[in-house]
């Protein structure tokens, strides 16, 4: 049995034989909620990704209707460095990274800590996009996403001074670790993202992220303590 050690005083996160599915569900993307291990998910803007690019990833991702594949998780991780590629690239869409908004986003994932929603790991506001690690909670993820993305786009418009406008892409990516070698590999790639996305030298730099509290605020870290 594997097991990971524990967050803050919650108990640690046991990797042993496949988790309960909460649901599983196709769309443009598949998605797949499990109880008691990290999700890692992807939420991006609306735009950030060419209407031509995201085509070619739905159509990849059409076929990833059966969790049970073998080969599920390979493709799954094909689609998603596609995605991570354009994001991390886009110079149209940027949005996240103004500080009103950052700081909105942090206050959104902490609240949503504090109502037992989910319990998030590691998280990062980047321009175009946003990663967040987490263990889910009371709600399922698409309840909990439907709302945290409405809410969120709500005040963003506003923030930005948008009326009428959608503000993120309709689904989001979403993976669940299977190992604590994993978590931690995906806890890494959160915190160095705006280091390869060219953002900043040194991940500490970067004050969008659930490590720094440079612009969110203490109350925008890591929700409650």
């Amino acid at each position: 049995m594997q097991t990971a050690p524990p967050h803050d005083a919650h108990p640690p996160i046991v990797y042993d034989g496949q988790p309960q599915t909460r649901a599983f569900w196709g769309g443009n993307l598949p998605h797949w909620d499990v109880l008691g291990r990290p999700i890692f998910l992807t939420l991006h803007v609306r735009g950030a990704i060419p209407q031509e690019a995201m085509q070619r990833i739905r159509a990849d991702a059409a076929s990833l209707c059966n969790r049970r594949d073998t080969d599920y998780t390979r493709r799954l991780k094909l689609i998603f460095k596609q995605m991570e590629e354009w994001l991390d690239r886009t110079d149209h869409v940027q949005w996240l990274t103004r500080p009103e908004v950052a700081r909105m986003l942090g206050e959104a994932i902490a609240k949503r800590a504090e109502d037992g929603a989910w319990r998030p790991l590691h998280w990062a506001v980047m321009p175009s996009h946003l990663h967040i690690l987490y263990i889910g909670g009371q709600i399922g993820m698409k309840e909990l996403l439907n709302d945290f993305k409405r809410w969120t786009a709500r005040q963003a418009n506003q923030l930005l001074g948008r009326t009428g406008e959608r503000f993120w892409q309709d689904e989001w990516f979403d993976h669940w670790s299977r190992s604590a070698d994993e978590t931690d590999r995906i806890a890494h790639y959160i915190r160095q993202n705006p280091v390869r996305a060219g953002l900043v030298r040194d991940a500490q730099e970067w004050p969008y992220g659930s490590w720094s509290g440079l612009a969110l605020g203490k109350r925008g870290l890591h929700g409650p303590q």
